[in-house]
Parts: C-alpha cells; sequence; structure tokens
C-alpha cells in the first residue's frame, strides 16, 4: 500500500525553507558536525565554516569576501561557540555547547535544547531565528534545500576518502543529528496536518497515529504523525466502511492534494498548510541526504 508514502509525492514546487524551533537549533548543531567533517579535507578545499561578509539579497550573490572562521583551536580551527558567530543573531556569545560525557563531542540534542531555551529566555522571546546558508558554507546561495544537499556531499565525499577508525564518530555523530532532525521535521509537519485531517474528516474516518517519543521541545507533549497504513485499513470499522479501504486511500489522497494544493495567504488554515509543506520540503531532502548516504557507503551510516 501507498498511502503513507503517497504525501512525499504531492509537492510540486521546490520552497525555500528557514529553520525554527529545537529543528532550527539542530540545524546549527548538524552544521559544525559537518565543519568538523570539512576539516579533514585540505585546507585549500575546505568550504564549510566560510561565510560571506557582504550579501546582496536582490542579485542573491556575495558582494563581499568570503571569510574563513578563525578560531582558537590548533590550526585555527573553531569551538562551536566561534563557529556560530558568524551565522548571527545570538542572544549570548558564549557557552553554546553541551558536550558527551568524557568527551570533546557534541551533544547534539542537549546542545540544542540549550539553544531553543537561550532563545525563548531573550528578551522579546522572538524564537530561534534564521541562519543564512552563505553564512556556513562558501558559494552558497540562501537556498536551503541546496544548502543541505551540498553539505550532505561534502559529508560523503570525506568519508570516501578520509574515514579511518580514529575519526568515524564524527561521521556517526552528524548521521545520528541528521536522521533526528528529519524526525522532529515529521512530527512538526504532522502538527499541522493532524487537526486538519481531523477536522476535515471529522466523525467519518478514525485518523491513527504513531508516536515517536517525547517532544524534547515542549515538555508533556508526544511528537506523532498520521499512521496512514493503519489508518486504512481500519476504515471498515467506522461509518466510512462501505467505501472500503481504497475509497478511504482515495478520499486521503484528495484531502492532501488539497492541503498542500493550497495558496499561500493570511488565514489560519494557509498558513498552516504552507508551514507543514515547508517542513515536508525539508524532510524529504533529509531523507534524500540518509538514502544517498548509506548507497556511497555500501549501505553504512
Amino acid at each position: 500500500m501507498q498511502i503513507r508514502f503517497l504525501f512525499l509525492a504531492l509537492l510540486h514546487h521546490a520552497a525555500i525553507v528557514w529553520a525554527g524551533g529545537l529543528q532550527g537549533c539542530m540545524e546549527r548543531v548538524l552544521a559544525f558536525q559537518a565543519y568538523e567533517i570539512d576539516g579533514l579535507n585540505p585546507e585549500a578545499i575546505r568550504s564549510i565554516g566560510v561565510s560571506c561578509s557582504r550579501w546582496d539579497n536582490t542579485a542573491k550573490k556575495c558582494v563581499g569576501t568570503w571569510n574563513s572562521c578563525k578560531g582558537s583551536r590548533p590550526s585555527g580551527r573553531c569551538t562551536y561557540d566561534e563557529f556560530l558567530k558568524p551565522l548571527k543573531n545570538m542572544p549570548t556569545p558564549k557557552g553554546w555547547a553541551v558536550y558527551q560525557p568524557g568527551t570533546m563531542r557534541l551533544d547534539a540534542e542537549r546542545t540544542a535544547q540549550l539553544c531553543f531555551q537561550r532563545y525563548a529566555d531573550a528578551p522579546g522571546n522572538r524564537g530561534v531565528r534564521n541562519f543564512q546558508s552563505f553564512n556556513v558554507i562558501r558559494g552558497e546561495k540562501g537556498e536551503f534545500n541546496a544548502y543541505c544537499e551540498r553539505m550532505g556531499q561534502i559529508v560523503d565525499d570525506a568519508y570516501a576518502n578520509h574515514r579511518t577508525n580514529d575519526n568515524k564518530d564524527l561521521f556517526t555523530d552528524f548521521d545520528a543529528t541528521r536522521d533526528r532532525i528529519a524526525v522532529l521535521r515529521m512530527a512538526d509537519h504532522h502538527r499541522y496536518l493532524i487537526p486538519a485531517m481531523k477536522t476535515h474528516f471529522d466523525k467519518d474516518l478514525v485518523i491513527h497515529t504513531q508516536d515517536l517519543g517525547p517532544d524534547p521541545a515542549r515538555p508533556g507533549e508526544r511528537l506523532e504523525v498520521i499512521d496512514f497504513k493503519t489508518t486504512a485499513l481500519a476504515a471498515k470499522h467506522t461509518p466510512a466502511r462501505y467505501e472500503g479501504e481504497v475509497g478511504v486511500e482515495r478520499r486521503i489522497k484528495f484531502f492532501l492534494n488539497d492541503f498542500y494544493g493550497r495558496e499561500e495567504g493570511s488565514d489560519a488554515d494557509n498558513k498552516s498548510a504552507r508551514t507543514a509543506r515547508e517542513h515536508l520540503v525539508l524532510n524529504r531532502t533529509y531523507r534524500k541526504l540518509a538514502d544517498r548516504a548509506r548507497s556511497c557507503r555500501g549501505g553504512l551510516t
């Protein structure tokens, strides 16, 4: 049955998406983990941790200089705090890293939670601020999906050329963070989709969900996604049972086409659909990165 994968095929355009919430914080961690991996390359070809000094938003290009992060670590490499500085909009300049016990490896989830809390506690509480891709990778043009794909390619190339037993943890950490972001973005996408679907079908169809664990950004809440397969299979136990499983799948497909196809607007429904669509686009990108990594690394991630 294809209904659980159907929503991945419903997007007919790319979206320029900027990260927010806990995912936005975790995407900062992911960028730094990629920076550490890029550091395995010869200095002349490194591109992560290079920011544009002046960006022309109209022309969508850097009209200043590309500046490599200069830090306090050996060989001028940057700490996590130093790496974040060019991303701008930081409530405080230091103390953003939480390390795994006994190591200098970032604890991705705890570091992201610290970031999330710092933005929440900042004056005005404007939430996690967006970062621009051209402040992370040389030559980027501000399109986040393209940035993610390029970052993944840099990591895969470094894996092929430089991975050893001594540095394998760099890749393990990157992969785990990438996959965690995909889960969080999918759950955030379904946070908009679930109520919209329940409202649309009302009592005519029972919407079944799958629990993905506690929500790290919202204490007491759970991460949930719609279980399309169970929803369709259980249709015979609902008032819509006379339509059968195939009929229910067709109705769900029509709903999803309408939900994701809504034009952008100012009303709440369109805003929810737009936000869900943006999360879905990026989630699809992260899944693509994971699939490509498995392919490039012979199934090892």
